[in-house]
C-alpha cells in the first residue's frame, strides 16, 4: 500500500490521510509520496509502476492524477471542500478542476472514504452517489488529530479574549470573526493555516500567526475564554474538537456542517454576527458550558474497531485477500 500527497503539510486532511494509513496498514514512512517534492518521479510512478499496488489518496489534484492514469486500486480519501480550495486561480483553472473532479467523482471502481455526515451529504447530492455503500471514519478517535492531553494544558483564561482558527477562505469567515471582536469591543487571536490575508493585519485587537504546530496550537487556545468559529461550509469542524479536547467552549455561528455533524450539543449556536457579538461582550462561560462531554476514550476505541473492520473490506475490495 502506498499514500500519494500533493505535499508534506500536515493540514487536517492530511493527517486524518497518515491516522489511517499508519493504522490499517502499519506502512512505513518511506511508502509516502509527495508530488511537489519530486513531481516527475511521482507522475512515472503513478503512470508506469506496479498497477496492482493499492494507493490511498486524499489530495483532490492527486485524485485526479490516478483517474487520469487510469489507477483502478484506489482508496480515495473525500473531503466536501475539496471544491472549494481553487477559487482563487482563476476562472479557467477552477473551471477545467471542477470538471475534471466530477468525471473523476463517477469512477465507482475506487474505495471512498469520508470524514462527515455532512462531507458524504454534500458528495452524493453533488456526484449522486450510494450513501449506502460509502463509509466515514470516526474523526473524534484520531489520535494524530486529538492526542491524549496532560498537565502541560491546563486552562489559563484571559478575561474575554477570544481565538479563532481558520485559513484566508472567505467561507471560514475571518471577515467576519474580525467584525465581531471590533462591535463587541474585545481582543481576538487568529491562526491561520497556510499565509496571513492583508485584511487580517494591522488590527490593534486583534494578533495574528500561521502555520502552528499542533501542540503550539493546543497551547494557545486553553489561553483564551472561549473558540469562535465562523465557518460557513466545512466538512468537519476540526477547530471546534481541538477546542473541546482542551476544556475550551465554543461559540459558533450555525450552519449545515453542525447540524449534519451532530456538533450541536458541543457548542452554542448564534444566528449572525450581531448576535456573536453580544455573546461575546457579555461574555459568561457558565452559560455557554456544552451540553455534552465528549469520551474521548470512548471515541478512540470506536476509531480503533472501525479500522480493524475497514481493512477486511479494503483488502476484499482491492483483492488484496
Amino acid at each position: 500500500m502506498w499514500c500519494l500527497q500533493f505535499s508534506n503539510k500536515l493540514n487536517g486532511g492530511n493527517q486524518v490521510l497518515y491516522a489511517l494509513y499508519s493504522k490499517i496498514y502499519s506502512s512505513k514512512t518511506s511508502n509516502i509520496i509527495c508530488l511537489k517534492k519530486n513531481p516527475i518521479k511521482t507522475i512515472i510512478f503513478i503512470i508506469f509502476y506496479s498497477r496492482n499496488i493499492p494507493i490511498i489518496v486524499s489530495d483532490p489534484f492527486c485524485s485526479i492524477l490516478l483517474w487520469l492514469a487510469m489507477r483502478s486500486k484506489v482508496i480515495h480519501f473525500v473531503q466536501s471542500d475539496d471544491l472549494t480550495l481553487f477559487r482563487n486561480h482563476g476562472y479557467i483553472f477552477n473551471f477545467t478542476y471542477k470538471i475534471l473532479y466530477k468525471l473523476m467523482a463517477l469512477n465507482n471502481n475506487w474505495f471512498r472514504i469520508f470524514n462527515s455526515d455532512y462531507s458524504i451529504i454534500y458528495f452524493a447530492k453533488r456526484f449522486g452517489i450510494n450513501i449506502d455503500k460509502s463509509l466515514i471514519v470516526p474523526m473524534l478517535g484520531i489520535n494524530q488529530l486529538f492526542p491524549e492531553i496532560n498537565s502541560k494544558y491546563k486552562l489559563k483564561k484571559n478575561g474575554s479574549n477570544f481565538i479563532w482558527l481558520g485559513s484566508q477562505h472567505s467561507f471560514k469567515g475571518g471577515k467576519l470573526f474580525i467584525r465581531a471582536v471590533n462591535i463587541s469591543e474585545s481582543q481576538g487571536h487568529m491562526v491561520f493555516n497556510g499565509y496571513i490575508p492583508s485584511w487580517a493585519k494591522g488590527h490593534s485587537n486583534i494578533s495574528v500567526e500561521a502555520n502552528l504546530k499542533r501542540e503550539i496550537i493546543f497551547t494557545r487556545i486553553r489561553k483564551y475564554a472561549a473558540l469562535i468559529y465562523t465557518s460557513s461550509f466545512d466538512s468537519f469542524a476540526l477547530p471546534i474538537f481541538e477546542a473541546l479536547l482542551i476544556g475550551r467552549p465554543v461559540i459558533a455561528i450555525q450552519n449545515k456542517c453542525i447540524e449534519l455533524n451532530q456538533s450541536t450539543d458541543y457548542v452554542t449556536l448564534v444566528s449572525d454576527v450581531y448576535e456573536l457579538s453580544t455573546k461575546m461582550a457579555g461574555f459568561n462561560e457558565l452559560n455557554i458550558k456544552p451540553e455534552v462531554q465528549i469520551n474521548w476514550a470512548l471515541k478512540r476505541q470506536e476509531f480503533n474497531k472501525w479500522c480493524d473492520q475497514i481493512k477486511i473490506k479494503i483488502n476484499i475490495s482491492m483483492g488484496i485477500i
